[in-house]
């Protein structure tokens, strides 16, 4: 007889878990926090992290479709023209929209810097830097980000610190550049 209530089924893994704490005060369930004060530096970052983005004026937490570079028609533009930033750890290739629109982020990571576990973590670094502070990278430009080689060993705090060193040139780098041919001849020193 399926379905009959005199079957008794085995009790729930949280009832379980009750009766394992009630029995046993040392259950790992029972115990206290270790580090009560490292997730309340934790959860007040978070707190202030987001009352500046609501101060800004910008309460978006999500990276949309719109905020990536997904063509690689404009990867290669980005690349080919324009203006380039070394960091340690990564080329930043920044480049002026002409239509406006928000900041785009494009991020290559090749086989030389890592496996596919590194190199999907660059990325996941690079776009939440670039999620939580856009404010580190110029208005209405492309910005392509290629990896390193020892890129993969970075996180969080190692990216955001590199973004920030490289602000001068990320600031400077939307603004357009003179044409490019021969340098100018210094002095004159030669023969008529």
């Amino acid at each position: 007889m399926m379905g009959s209530a005199a079957t008794t089924c085995p009790p729930k893994r949280r009832t379980l878990r009750v009766l394992l704490s009630a029995a046993s005060p040392t259950h790992p369930s029972m115990a206290p926090d270790p580090k009560p004060e490292a997730r309340a530096l934790v959860d007040a970052s978070i707190v202030d992290a987001a009352a500046a983005r609501v101060e800004r004026g910008s309460t978006r937490e999500t990276l949309r479709p719109d905020d990536r570079l997904k063509r690689r028609v404009d990867f290669r533009r980005v690349q080919s023209s324009g203006r380039k930033i070394h960091t340690p750890h990564f080329v930043l290739a920044v480049l002026p929209r002409p239509e406006g629109g928000p900041t785009r982020l494009g991020i290559t990571v090749t086989r030389k810097v890592a496996g596919a576990v590194g190199r999907n973590r660059v990325k996941r670094v690079m776009r939440e830097v670039f999620r939580r502070h856009r404010e580190l990278f110029p208005v209405a430009c492309d910005v392509v980000a290629i990896a390193k080689e020892s890129a993969h060993t970075l996180g969080f705090a190692d990216v955001l610190a590199e973004i920030q060193s490289a602000q001068r040139g990320l600031s400077g780098a939307h603004r357009p550049r003179g044409p490019r041919g021969p340098a100018p001849r210094r002095g004159g020193g030669g023969a008529p």
